[in-house]
Formats: C-alpha cells, structure tokens, sequence
C-alpha cells in the first residue's frame, strides 16, 4: 500500500540573534476522539527572521485532562505551547552563547480562540475556575516578559489547525514548512 506523501525542504533562516523570534501557534479540539470525551490539543512552534521561518517543535497528542469547554481545551493547548517555546528559547539562549536576557528572544503565541485571547487581556477573571489558572498563568508569563504577548488570528491562518482536526487543511502548514514563508502581521 503506498501512501500519499509530500516531498518538503527545509532549512533555517541565516539572521543575528536580535532579529530571532518563536512564534507559538496553539490549538485544540473538543472531544474529538474515539470515546467522545477526550479532546486533542496541538502546536507548532517556529523560529522567525525577517519573513522567514523554520519549524523548532510540534506536538499533536490527547490531552491529559478532560476539558468541559472548548476555552478551557485552547487555554490548556495554548499553556502547553507556551511552555516548550519557553524552554525552546532558553536552549536557543544557551547554543547561541547569548545573555539570558527573555526579551532577547521574544516569543508570540498565536491562538484563534478569540475568547481566550479577550480572557488573556481583560482585567477581569474568567468564569470558569480551571480555566482562571491557565489564564493567570499566561497573564503572569507576559507581565514578567517571558513571552512577548499572546495574539488572536483567524482559524485560517491557524498553522496548528490540521494538527487538531482532520477537517482542517493542511495547505496552508504545507506551505510554510516547504517555503519558509510567513506572511502574517504580528
């Protein structure tokens, strides 16, 4: 049986360390496996220079914990994103032989749950308890600068999309890993 595969190069930006950023997409889905109660959460977590970016990590996997809601499965995605680029970063930090200085490297998280993203940036506590954590958490990860801000972008120019469902188009994945291209404004 011969399956369908996609030929793709790939090779890392040439840049300075000032010009390095992690760019964090994050997504998840609810319920979406066998048994009806476990969800999926996935990332993909990139390198960026100027307009070109180069994959570091991703991660497609059942989520440890039951989640209710979907805000609550994209918090915990969006969590875990955030930790491996965190730790991404501080390898980078240490390969490059550079201080260890956050803002150095900045990191983005990018989610297209756009209640997450109102929940990150409201001064108000989100509803649900479990999900206050998660969102505390990444509200405390941007106030002490350990990663740069948290964006919201639409479901189609969420790269992680296709990690999480397999409605999803994986073109637009395909695309970037084969190009290098990154055509979305932070």
């Amino acid at each position: 049986m011969k399956k369908n595969t996609t030929k793709i190069t790939m090779s890392l930006p040439q840049c300075t360390p000032e010009q390095v950023k992690i760019i964090a997409f994050a997504d998840a889905a609810l319920s979406n496996l066998p048994d009806k109660t476990s969800s999926t959460r996935s990332f993909v977590i990139f390198v960026k220079c100027g307009n070109k970016i180069a994959p570091l990590s991703w991660c497609s996997k059942k989520m440890e914990r039951v989640a209710k809601t979907i805000i609550y499965a994209e918090g915990i995605a969006l969590g875990k994103c955030l930790e491996e680029a965190v730790n991404l970063r501080e390898s980078m930090i240490e390969a490059l032989n550079c201080t260890n200085d956050p803002n150095m490297i900045p990191i983005i998280g990018i989610t297209d749950s756009k209640s997450l993203w109102e929940n990150i940036h409201s001064t108000s506590q989100a509803s649900d308890i479990k999900l206050r954590r998660e969102v505390a958490s990444m509200r405390q990860q941007i106030e002490l600068k350990e990663i740069k801000d948290v964006i919201w972008k639409p479901t189609q120019l969420q790269l992680a999309d296709c990690l999480t469902k397999s409605t999803a188009s994986p073109q637009s994945l395909l695309h970037v890993l084969d190009k290098g291209d990154f055509v979305i404004d932070l």
